[in-house]
């Protein structure tokens, strides 16, 4: 039916529910359990946040929600992906993008929308972050991309970031950082990390945390301030 002056649409169903027609000036949907044709969203033109969770969506149809060029705010969390979805780098007004709990193992930001601002990847499978993440995405402030499999020396973090969770890996150098001059927040905890590099020049860093290495007392929370 035609939902006539809803603008924030939530479905939490197991199956598939046929909806005909949406009221354009919805601006949020949330589909938990849902499943939905993305191009039936076409024509909503304020929709600027869209949340797709536990789905049944395979990656190759999420890849039509490139169709909402307005969005800023994109999350598909827990679906199972194997692999990035598609065309994402033509939604050029988003901001975050929220991938966390799938499976992914590799992550081309060549394919992803240089307006990122935030990116979280966390619990996936990423062994490797590319060189195209600094030239790419010179926005991003925020990267969530804790619980993957990173392992060796932590590199290829864009300097724009002033935020960054890389816990519970197999990183063991975190040197790179002390070329984050924005980096105001850096949480590695859990991982190999055996010597902490020269962060005197790191003024904007006011939080380190590195518990659960060998450099720190594996029972003792560190929490260094700059």
């Amino acid at each position: 039916r035609y939902l006539v002056q809803l603008t924030n649409l939530r479905m939490n169903l197991d199956g598939y529910v046929q909806i005909t027609h949406f009221n354009s000036l919805i601006t949020c949907i949330t589909l938990n359990r849902f499943s939905l044709p993305l191009q039936k969203l076409r024509n909503l033109n304020y929709l600027d946040s869209i949340t797709i969770t536990s789905t049944k969506h395979e990656v190759c149809k999420v890849s039509e929600i490139s169709v909402l060029t307005n969005l800023t705010f994109l999350k598909m969390d827990n679906n199972r992906f194997n692999t990035m979805p598609q065309n994402l780098s033509v939604l050029t007004r988003l901001k975050c993008l929220d991938l966390s709990r799938n499976r992914i193992k590799e992550v081309n930001a060549e394919e992803l929308p240089y307006s990122l601002e935030s990116l979280i990847l966390s619990i996936n499978s990423v062994e490797v972050i590319g060189e195209s993440f600094v030239t790419v995405l010179t926005r991003l402030t925020k990267l969530l991309i804790r619980q993957n499999q990173l392992k060796g020396a932590l590199r290829n973090i864009p300097t724009s970031l002033t935020y960054l969770d890389a816990s519970y890996q197999n990183i063991d150098d975190i040197g790179y950082i002390s070329v984050l001059k924005n980096l105001s927040y850096c949480r590695v905890t859990k991982n190999e990390i055996s010597q902490l590099p020269d962060l005197s020049g790191n003024p904007r860093l006011l939080q380190l945390h590195v518990d659960l290495n060998p450099c720190s007392n594996p029972n003792k929370k560190l929490k260094a301030n700059f």
